[in-house]
């Protein structure tokens, strides 16, 4: 099996993504260099992880860089770029999740494109982002990220210089959402939620919304039609919006405010 690995990750360094269909148990480490694959995971327990800080996985364009549709997959201190999601409408270009978990430690998410979630995209299942960067990725719904279902949290993430038609930072559509330590800043959307667009209630904790643009929403868009955005010990600052809302847009609900 590791022999197999070890052409495949060699015959990905040309440029033509190779499909890459994880093991059930163990560690893949990574090496430096770039290496051009469709990585998929659907059962059991693995750690896919680079050796020293210069292992890049690459989409080439074609299709998501990683998904997980079951198991337990852990990410770690890998740069993940060039995917252009997958499945109808295409979601998910670096990291998608329709099933199982995920967690992505210490990895930068840059430069992928897709309809829902240029960076990531949760539909099922859970993903746990912890000292990530998601930057440079872009999408129609959530250029940074985009959750219609599961579970999603974050952990010291920076989301950077992303961009969408909403939610330029991310979109929260449905499921839980949840962040401490949140960093977004330099994000853009056209229509709604430069740092955020939000459908269902969700909660920042020791967050930071900078310099974020939205024709509504600058920072955040909650367009909820009930529930509670709850802003705890958090920072909105220099945050525009053309139309409402530089900092808040808040189409429905309740907006709580404590340190904030």
């Amino acid at each position: 099996v590791w022999s197999s690995w070890t052409d495949a990750w060699s015959a990905g360094t040309d440029g033509a993504a190779v499909a890459i269909a994880l093991p059930e148990s163990g560690t893949v480490w990574v090496c430096d260099g770039t290496f051009f694959v469709q990585v998929s995971m659907t059962a059991g327990s693995v750690e896919v992880a680079a050796v020293q800080g210069g292992a890049t996985l690459s989409g080439g364009g074609e299709g998501s860089v990683v998904t997980v549709s079951g198991g337990e997959l852990v990410l770690a201190g890998l740069t993940i770029e060039g995917g252009a999601g997958s499945g109808i409408p295409a979601r998910g270009g670096g990291v998608r999740v329709t099933g199982g978990s995920v967690t992505v430690d210490g990895c930068v998410v840059r430069d992928n494109v897709a309809v829902h979630g240029g960076g990531l995209a949760v539909t099922a299942g859970s993903a746990i982002v912890v000292g990530t960067e998601l930057a440079g990725n872009s999408a129609t719904n959530g250029g940074g990220w985009y959750q219609s279902e599961g579970t999603l949290s974050f952990e010291d993430v920076l989301v950077e210089g992303n961009v969408a038609t909403d939610g330029g930072g991310g979109y929260f559509h449905r499921g839980t959402f949840g962040a401490l330590g949140l960093v977004a800043i330099d994000n853009a959307a056209t229509a709604t939620g430069g740092g955020i667009r939000a459908n269902r209630a969700f909660g920042l904790t020791d967050s930071h919304l900078e310099g974020n643009t939205a024709a509504d929403g600058g920072g955040i868009y909650f367009g909820g039609t009930s529930g509670t955005v709850s802003l705890l010990t958090s920072l909105l600052y220099d945050n525009e919006a053309t139309g409402a809302g530089g900092g808040v847009y808040q189409a429905a609900g309740t907006l709580t405010c404590v340190g904030t």
